[in-house]
């Protein structure tokens, strides 16, 4: 069936409605104003980048479905009850969180695996070895995770690039800094070292941050290679975020609240394209 679809932009990106944000409520963080879970900064004020204005487009649904291919778009038909418009409404949307959800695991990324290599360099110094934590990793790393740290290495020689640490850093997947949770690091990496990369007043216990990170990964993963995540607990994946960001740092987690889109799209998820409408909440 051949269907012009009127879509528009302005159901996929909503007006942005401030709301209050809180985070795990059993922590209380050094500067956080004696309130559990609460940064030192308003958390309901962040910033939102929208796009151009509303317009409306004609889309021929026939032939965006054959780029698309009916496998790829049968988790979002079946979501829709069939409703082709609907239907790629909602695969808009799950472009859209995906994004949003991905510039968040960015920062969150970014600040975990520097709090790690810093908390490893440490441990590496007391140890009395000499070089950095991944020249030699075997005495501390599994056979797998020190492939990890050399495939790095060999990705970094084929670009003709300084081997620094800033770089091996970089070139290890997100992947290799939640295996660093798992529990057979838990004498060897966790309690030594790597439960000091968050700045909590009490000790964290190492499946509170490696459930979240185990979730995430997937989550990571799935929009990494674009596939649905709109049938996803999306709010459950927004709070791990959170958890672990406000864990590292207040002032980690109140820049990606103040940079996120995650909430404003979240609860703009659509339940309605041009005269349609459909229940997929």
């Amino acid at each position: 069936m051949n269907v012009n679809i009127q879509a528009r932009t302005d159901l996929i990106w909503p007006e942005v409605m401030p709301i209050h944000e809180h985070g795990p409520g059993s922590m209380r963080l050094k500067g956080a104003e004696g309130q559990p879970g609460l940064s030192g900064c308003r958390l309901a004020e962040f910033r939102v980048v929208l796009p151009a204005p509303a317009r409306t487009v004609l889309i021929d649904s026939t032939t965006l479905r054959y780029w698309l291919s009916e496998e790829r778009l049968g988790p979002y038909d079946r979501a829709a009850r069939g409703d082709q418009a609907v239907s790629l409404g909602l695969y808009e949307w799950n472009l859209a969180i995906s994004g949003a959800f991905f510039e968040s695991l960015h920062i969150l990324e970014v600040a975990l695996r520097n709090a790690f290599h810093y908390q490893l360099t440490e441990l590496h110094r007391q140890s009395g070895f000499s070089g950095n934590w991944y020249d030699h990793p075997e005495y501390l790393l599994t056979s797998k995770r020190c492939d990890d740290i050399e495939r790095a290495r060999r990705r970094l020689r084929s670009a003709d690039k300084p081997a620094t640490g800033g770089r091996i850093v970089a070139e290890l997947s997100f992947g290799f800094w939640r295996f660093l949770t798992v529990g057979r690091y838990t004498d060897q990496l966790w309690r030594p070292a790597l439960r000091r990369a968050f700045q909590t007043t009490r000790p964290l216990a190492r499946p509170e941050i490696a459930d979240r990170l185990t979730r995430l990964h997937d989550l990571r993963n799935r929009i990494a290679h674009h596939e649905p995540i709109h049938s996803r607990d999306l709010a459950r994946d927004w709070q791990d975020i959170l958890y672990i960001a406000e864990a590292l740092s207040p002032d980690v987690r109140n820049w990606l609240v103040r940079t996120t889109r995650v909430p404003a799209i979240l609860a703009g998820r659509p339940h309605r394209i041009g005269s349609r409408t459909d229940e997929l909440r």
